[in-house]
């Protein structure tokens, strides 16, 4: 009996083929599943950033086809390469947020020809809105810092001209501008979700770099060496805030008498109203304003458009050591500017403290910060250390120390950033104790005084402050008076100023209100008329601590005291100002009340205002 070698042989040689099919199924299956799985990691980091929870597929698929119509390559290319351009796409987005759909229940019968027109035109603004985006995106990807290995090539984009220039016999252009920062605004209104961008990044790719991939280009801010502090409605939310406002507050301070009602009652308002959108303070040279050498970080400037609640933190990051030569050279303005030199006397305008400036860096969030890469005055940037993942987090921008400044614009800019120009002082008892002598009350010590006004033009930010001193004046006269006159006495002690942060011997503002320098004068001018406003202007006090001291011991043509009741105050030790009198004597013990540690009594005021049943 012969063994059938040949049926052997053929059997063996359909395994092979069937083995053979069975690899490229395979081969297909897990090319299919790499792509899917590729594509929905993308596509849902997309939605889970950009679009409200149950948006639908529809929406999602939307922003993935901008993606294949960015780059035909992604659609069969590197799965990093596919979910670092979600990354881009939800960055742009960001930075130009999509106008709201028209509601249709917004409009009458009688309007629907104005909701049709409307919705066209919302039609319209969102291809143009989204043609920009696909150029900006394909000059990402083509950029030299992106890594991708694709090219660049808008399909869909290609397919409608070429379809357009046979039927029209021209192409078809899109008029949007690639996507930029369009405003300060627009940046805060996003901040929900800059946040979730960052949540959902340590979710899904917990060993990224926690910062935008794409640099952004500001030209429209103002930097100013302040920083800003968490105001209630930021801190609670708008709804929340008012809230704690009007059902919190109230107890906190119902049961304070150390001095007259009227007197706790506007010393409560005041305080209230001061941080109820935020005040920013001076930078210092003290050790609160240090990081560890280690970190290899410099402190946040302020650097915001029009307002300082529209501001975000600029930190300056460089690879070997701290760098702050970039900061002095970006507010050398505030002192040596050739347009403040005021040409009818030859001497420099006073001071301001905002300069326009051209920026350009990496956005990060906050929270997203060590403890130690931020100074110890500028934790509130970090949002509530025990809400790691709240909204309290402030959006910051990263700029590399050699290339982060673009430009200095005072030429061409407006010379408006308003702020609150404000002074604080300290109320105690007739012998210099404090009446709240617990660091947690603190706050209940202050006494502030505030205007708001644009700092980034000298000759307004000086009428300001001239005018916050007349208010002052006028005030602590009463004050000091009325609790005299009660049998209550009190010391009035000055803290610290929006300009001064009155820090101990160990620091100093870093940014001063700057001296007069001599220019040559102008010769266009009389003798007696130059020498008048000579005498007028060069003899002005720029500290709004100095020009309190000024005013209070000026007299009239008869000798007498302008302000009486203040200049009896201070020569009896009721008021005490650091330029007149010494305030070491009284002790305080650990409480501090520079500006530098105003951080600190804001937050404890803040958990004392959030405490329930309080």
């Amino acid at each position: 009996m012969s063994f059938d070698w040949k049926n052997l042989w053929d059997v063996a040689s359909q395994i092979e083929a069937i083995w053979g099919w069975a690899e490229f199924v395979f081969f297909v299956l897990t090319y299919i599943s790499y792509l899917a799985y590729s594509y929905y990691r993308a596509g849902s980091f997309l939605s889970r950033v950009l679009l409200e929870p149950g948006a639908g597929l529809r929406r999602g698929g939307r922003k993935m086809w901008l993606l294949a119509r960015a780059d035909a390559g992604l659609l069969f290319g590197r799965h990093a390469s596919r979910f670092s351009a979600a990354r881009r796409l939800a960055e742009l987005e960001i930075l130009a947020p999509a106008e709201k759909r028209p509601n249709r229940n917004d409009y009458s019968r009688a309007e629907l020809d104005g909701y049709v027109k409307d919705l066209n035109a919302w039609r319209k603004h969102r291809s143009e809105r989204e043609a920009g985006l696909i150029t900006s995106l394909q000059a990402e990807l083509r950029g030299p810092s992106s890594h991708f290995e694709t090219s660049g090539f808008d399909l869909l984009g290609r397919c409608i001209e070429g379809v357009s220039s046979l039927l029209k016999g021209s192409k078809s252009s899109a008029t949007y501008e690639p996507p930029h920062l369009k405003s300060f605004s627009h940046l805060d209104e996003n901040r929900d979700a800059i946040r979730r961008y960052f949540l959902t990044l340590k979710d899904m790719d917990p060993k990224a770099e926690l910062r935008f991939l794409s640099e952004t280009k500001i030209d429209i801010g103002y930097v100013a060496p302040l920083i800003l502090l968490t105001g209630i409605l930021n801190r609670f939310d708008e709804d929340g805030g008012w809230k704690h406002i009007l059902e919190n507050y109230r107890s906190l301070v119902a049961d304070d008498e150390p001095y007259s009602i009227e007197t706790r009652e506007l010393r409560s308002f005041l305080f209230n109203c001061w941080l109820l959108w935020g005040p920013s303070i001076s930078l210092c040279s003290c050790s609160a304003w240090r990081c560890p050498a280690e970190a290899n970080a410099s402190y946040l400037l302020q650097y915001g458009y029009g307002d300082e609640n529209q501001s975000i933190g600029v930190f300056w990051r460089s690879d070997s050591a701290p760098d702050e030569m970039e900061s002095n050279q970006l507010l050398l303005p505030l002192r040596s500017e050739p347009d403040t030199v005021d040409p009818r006397i030859g001497i420099l305008a006073t001071a301001r403290l905002a300069v326009p400036a051209v920026l350009r860096g990496h956005f990060r969030w906050g929270p997203d910060y060590r403890p130690d890469q931020i100074c110890r005055a500028q934790q509130q940037v970090r949002g509530d250390p025990e809400e790691p993942n709240s909204r309290g987090g402030r959006v910051v921008l990263e700029c590399a120390s050699n290339r982060g400044l673009i430009a200095n614009r005072s030429t061409l800019s407006s010379n408006y950033y308003s702020a609150y120009i404000w002074v604080i002082f300290v109320i105690c008892d007739e012998r210099g104790r404090l009446f709240y002598p617990n660091a947690n009350d603190a706050w209940k010590n202050l006494l502030c005084f505030f205007e708001h006004g644009n700092i980034a033009d000298a000759t307004t930010f000086q009428a300001l402050k001239e005018y916050l001193i007349a208010k002052v004046n006028n005030s602590l006269s009463e004050i000091l008076e009325r609790e005299r006159i009660l049998g209550k006495p009190i010391k009035i002690v000055y803290a610290c100023a929006l300009d001064d942060t009155n820090c101990s011997a160990e620091g100093k503002t870093l940014f001063p209100p700057s001296s007069h320098e001599r220019v040559e004068p102008c010769a266009s001018l009389s003798e007696s008329d130059r020498t008048r406003l000579e005498n007028t202007l060069s003899t002005k006090k720029e500290r709004i601590v100095d020009i309190l001291a000024e005013q209070i011991l000026t007299t009239d043509i008869s000798g007498k005291p302008v302000h009486p009741v203040l200049a009896e105050a201070v020569a009896s030790g009721h008021l005490i100002l650091p330029v007149i009198a010494n305030a070491d004597e009284l002790d305080w013990g650990e409480v501090n009340f520079s500006s530098c540690s105003l951080p600190q009594i804001v937050d404890d005021f803040y958990h004392a205002l959030g405490q329930p049943g309080t």
